[in-house]
């Protein structure tokens, strides 16, 4: 019954998604409110304003709560989708009574008691944000002398306007500058009034986390990133950056200098195979029939390569400029761009081709974008469809790992931890592109990659990874003790 209610609903959304129903009543929608706010003598950026206002009003509120002597901001909407990061940082905060956890959470939906359900330090509410259902859609503004002023002298701030234009169709003209004006000045508030000892920041690449880092900059904190890690059941906290500009990836070959014993290779070993046995992995995987969709498409006894995107607003990707270039994706802007290069490659080799697009950005990679010769793998478990390839190609998706995880051959043409490591293929160049898969279709995941792997892994265990502390039958990664040691420092 569970099963058949999820393809129901799968179906509906699908329907929804596909006729761009929701966007239409969205706009009717917000047009019926104007007219009616306007009829009581108000109106939308006005109740935004006030607002604004009173998340400024907060943050002195929560600092006349501060008792300890030292402060860590934590800054991203992690209270939104926790999948084990508001427990792991409460853990920190018990191991660290001279300090005081604060929350700047980008979760203008979520009251402040059901955030607290699961973050046990104060918490201060952005009431207005850069994620779905989080902002004022198709609300135009004209911006006041003050935001003009903040956007024209910090010339950093512009970049994450494009951003959020690019990213958020729905905002109108002047929307992105107006919120990220707020931002700015939020953030600077924030600064101001808590004197942060260090500043974590849940995934450097979101447009308005840039802000801050930028900020961080000019107050001389060094903020530290954290997201999830590579490997299922750890997290990532760094002080480089994240993915390509993480210092695993910048620093590649000096960190495959960093010593591992056999046994904690071999240890490494023994936990790729918990992972790929467990499929364990921090998304539920869907249930239902999509995956015999694609595979009623495949031309039988034909290699089936498999390109996984990445949501290119929050990896790097976007807006593509030289940094870009030198730390994240030195051929493609976009996940789009690649399709183009296998629609040719299926056409001249009989190849099967799927593309699997991020979750975010299904409504950025439509049927008019994709080549007809490509299959569309939407809402599919991806350890089923990775098994279904003999080749897996990403620009910089963390699917690279799960994908040698179960022992399938990767293809980088971007930059992410694995780069330099050995484990993959590496096609940086476009002119390389096709005699290397050729070559990983041809020679499949060889054994010194599969070696390679392991090393890799176990150097990750060692020097980089941190163990979630969710419940599970194998523990790895570092302790929150050594954790600990990092944050201090």
């Amino acid at each position: 019954m569970k099963y058949l209610l999820y393809n129901f609903k799968y179906f509906i959304k699908k329907i929804i998604k596909s006729t761009q129903i929701l966007s239409l009543f969205q706009k009717i929608y917000y047009r019926l409110l104007d007219m009616i706010l306007k009829r009581q003598g108000k109106d939308r950026l006005q109740r935004t304003k006030l607002l604004f206002e009173k998340s400024f009003c907060e943050l002195e509120d929560v600092k006349k709560n501060i008792r300890a002597q030292n402060v860590i901001l934590i800054f991203g909407h992690i209270a939104s989708f926790d999948k084990g990061s508001c427990s792991y940082l409460n853990c920190l905060a018990e191991h660290m009574p001279d300090y005081q956890f604060v929350l700047l959470s980008e979760t203008p939906r979520l009251k402040e008691d059901n955030i607290k359900k699961i973050f046990l330090g104060e918490i201060a509410i952005l009431h207005r944000a850069a994620i779905n259902r989080g902002y004022d859609p198709y609300l135009c503004v004209d911006l006041d002398e003050e935001s003009k002023h903040i956007l024209d002298n910090n010339i950093f701030l512009s970049a994450a306007i494009v951003n959020l234009y690019a990213r958020f169709p729905d905002m109108a003209q002047g929307y992105p500058e107006f919120l990220i004006s707020y931002y700015y000045k939020y953030l600077k508030k924030a600064l101001d009034i808590f004197e942060p000892q260090k500043v974590i920041i849940w995934n450097k690449f979101s447009a308005t986390h840039d802000v801050m880092c930028h900020l961080c900059g000019l107050y001389k904190i060094q903020p530290v990133f954290m997201e999830f890690g590579v490997l299922p059941g750890t997290f990532s906290l760094e002080t480089y950056g994240q993915m390509g500009e993480s210092e695993v990836a910048i620093k590649y070959d000096e960190f495959l200098k960093k010593s591992v014993s056999e046994e904690e290779i071999k240890k490494a070993q023994e936990i790729i195979n918990y992972i790929y046995e467990s499929r364990l992995n921090r998304n539920i995987q869907p249930k239902n029939n999509e995956l015999k969709k694609v595979y009623s498409r495949i031309i039988k006894g034909s290699p089936v390569i498999t390109y996984f995107g990445q949501n290119d607003f929050e990896s790097g990707l976007f807006p593509y400029n030289q940094t870009t270039r030198n730390l994240h994706s030195p051929i493609y802007k976009s996940s789009i761009e690649p399709l183009q290069d296998l629609a040719e490659f299926q056409e001249k080799y009989g190849w099967n081709v799927i593309f699997k697009p991020h979750p975010s950005m299904i409504n950025y990679s439509n049927k008019e974008t994709v080549p007809k010769n490509i299959i569309i793998a939407h809402d599919v478990d991806i350890h089923d469809l990775i098994d279904l390839s003999d080749v897996v190609i990403t620009i910089l998706s963390q699917c690279s790992y799960e994908a040698l995880i179960r022992e399938t051959p990767v293809i980088m043409l971007g930059y992410n931890q694995l780069k330099g490591k050995g484990c993959t293929y590496e096609a940086f160049e476009r002119t390389r592109f096709e005699e290397t898969l050729i070559e990983a279709v041809k020679s499949g995941l060889t054994e010194t990659q599969k070696k390679a792997f392991a090393f890799h892994v176990a150097q990750l265990l060692k020097y980089y990874l941190y163990d979630d502390n969710i419940n599970r039958r194998m523990r790895y990664g570092k302790t929150i003790e050594e954790c600990l040691q990092f944050i201090k420092n």
